[in-house]
């Protein structure tokens, strides 16, 4: 679930061609999002005219190009989940996304990679949804009104963690991803 005028965050775009964009108009969004900053070339330009392309495979083909011209062209898989962590932390944290959107993007992330640094927004998820049958004190959850502090707290954590580097999931890091 999009928030209304809410475009991936540049992050988001690092991860896509690993975590697809929601729609194939994010990608040309995301290279609309670049231009904006200040971020030019030939293949982000090209990605930023194709708003109407369905083909998913022209779109990350052009989407590879541009992550080459940014410098992200050889991003190995565990950076690429990192980054796409980091792109929806980002995004519920500047009010692009709302915090039932991102702890159910990250309970199916979860179910699919088994990450820990997933964990407490998985909790989040099913305390949010079975909050009736479920003890939430151990996230300082009393009330439903708690949820977005939590979450706000979660997002802050998993950036700090990310920032420090920290390569913390399931097998070896190559595999979790």
């Amino acid at each position: 679930m999009k928030t209304s005028n809410s475009a991936p965050s540049f992050w988001s775009g690092v991860a896509a061609s690993e975590y697809f964009f929601e729609d194939t108009a994010d990608y040309s969004s995301w290279a609309c999002g670049l231009l904006e900053s200040g971020y030019d070339s030939k293949n982000i330009c090209v990605l930023a005219g194709l708003f109407d392309e369905n083909n998913l495979f022209e779109l990350r083909l052009w989407h590879s190009r541009a992550l080459g011209d940014l410098g992200f062209g050889d991003i190995n898989p565990r950076a690429r989940f990192l980054a796409h962590l980091r792109g929806y932390a980002e995004e519920f944290l500047d009010g692009k996304r709302d915090f039932r959107d991102i702890t159910q993007h990250f309970h199916e992330l979860q179910m699919d990679k088994d990450d820990e640094l997933l964990c407490t927004f998985d909790a989040l998820h099913y305390g949010f949804w079975d909050f009736a049958y479920m003890d939430m004190s151990e996230l300082g959850i009393s009330s439903m009104d708690d949820f977005p502090r939590a979450t706000t707290e979660a997002c802050h954590n998993l950036l700090s963690r990310i920032k420090e580097g920290e390569q913390v999931g399931a097998g070896d890091a190559e595999e979790a991803v």
